[in-house]
């Protein structure tokens, strides 16, 4: 089990808080469930003759736009891995989760109880999680080859929120990308050019 949590010293993790009560930075402990440091996005043309190959799934712009992901708020739905084959994952034929996020398949998972919050990061790296009153925000780090798998509480649960905001940013605070908080339509964030927090 990999275990990583914000620096906060020796801060306890948040404990629930209210509807509307979130306070803002509190860290979120973080388990990362797959920490690939050798994956590299396959070349488009490449990526996109194995797509035709499966005849359930038409190569439209839906489908490709998950090429271009950087961050994927996955939902904890049994066909999710075929979405990350359409982000080019398919390419790692090593994605085993640690033990800590692993589940046996006779309890119900987590993420999609929306217990637990399950983001992928491709050619990026969690830093820290922290909570806030308008959004979750993950601060990342670029690299060139890899990509991660994050699992940490959902804050938003206790509320009766499935999902919130998530705001991916850097080490100086400017957002990178974001994934709203719609189930199925605001699923993947894509880096662009750095914007500036409020």
């Amino acid at each position: 089990m990999l275990m990583a949590a914000c620096d906060d010293g020796d801060a306890p993790p948040p404990s629930a808080t209210a509807a509307g009560e979130r306070r803002d930075g509190t860290s979120i402990a973080f388990d990362i469930c797959v920490d690939n440091t050798t994956w590299t996005r396959p070349p488009l043309e490449e990526h996109r003759a194995l797509l035709e190959q499966d005849p359930r799934y038409p190569v439209d712009e839906d489908v490709l736009a998950w090429y271009d992901a950087h961050f994927i708020r996955d939902i904890g739905s049994a066909s999710e891995d075929r979405k990350y084959g359409w982000a080019g994952i398919w390419s790692d034929e090593r994605t085993a989760f640690e033990e800590a996020c692993a589940q046996p398949p006779d309890v119900v998972n987590p993420v999609a109880a929306r217990e637990v919050v399950e983001l992928w990061l491709l050619n990026y790296e969690t830093v820290a999680v922290r909570d806030g009153p308008a959004a979750l925000t993950v601060e990342t780090r670029s690299r060139e080859r890899g990509y991660q798998v994050i699992h940490f509480p959902n804050p938003l649960q206790e509320e009766g929120t499935a999902w919130g905001l998530i705001r991916f940013v850097d080490e100086q605070g400017r957002e990178v990308a974001h994934i709203g908080p719609d189930d199925m339509q605001e699923r993947i964030g894509r880096a662009s050019e750095v914007q500036d927090l409020p």
